[in-house]
């Protein structure tokens, strides 16, 4: 069974612009809290950074403990997948992540984005997107 949930954006704080002197670098940064529960994981905070036409994103989330109090082992396992999307209609996915612990967690990753490198121009983080799914060989669901 997998899960899906919508983040809708709280607030937003931080931008930044830079120029290196050695070349052109450019880069911005926002941190965006939002509200997503998928699989009782509560995911809270999304920092996003830009440095020419790469663009790193850092998920927040909390894991609730009764979430890993199965006694079948493989039921204490839970994979995410977390996406980005940008008022200029682009979009930062993630790779699959697993969360196998209660507590805070982290998750962070980059992504290139190319010849478009559309990470130049300061993006407007618009909404969050988190898919889930419950035990150790689940699948979770691509985004629509």
């Amino acid at each position: 069974m997998r899960r899906r949930a919508a983040g809708h954006l709280l607030k937003t704080s931080g931008f930044l612009v830079g120029v290196a002197s050695a070349g052109t670098a450019w880069g911005w940064a926002s941190s965006v809290l939002f509200s997503a529960t998928v699989w009782n994981h509560k995911f809270s905070e999304v920092s996003v950074e830009a440095k020419d036409c790469v663009v790193s994103v850092r998920v927040k989330y909390d894991a609730p403990a009764n979430a890993y109090r199965s006694r079948l082992e493989g039921m204490n396992h839970y994979r995410f997948r977390a996406r980005a999307r940008f008022g200029s209609g682009a979009k930062a996915e993630g790779p699959v992540f697993s969360s196998t612990k209660a507590g805070p967690g982290l998750h962070s990753f980059s992504i290139d984005t190319g010849q478009a490198c559309w990470a130049r121009d300061k993006q407007a983080l618009v909404a969050m997107d988190v898919e889930g799914c419950r035990g150790q060989n689940c699948q979770v669901e691509p985004f629509k």
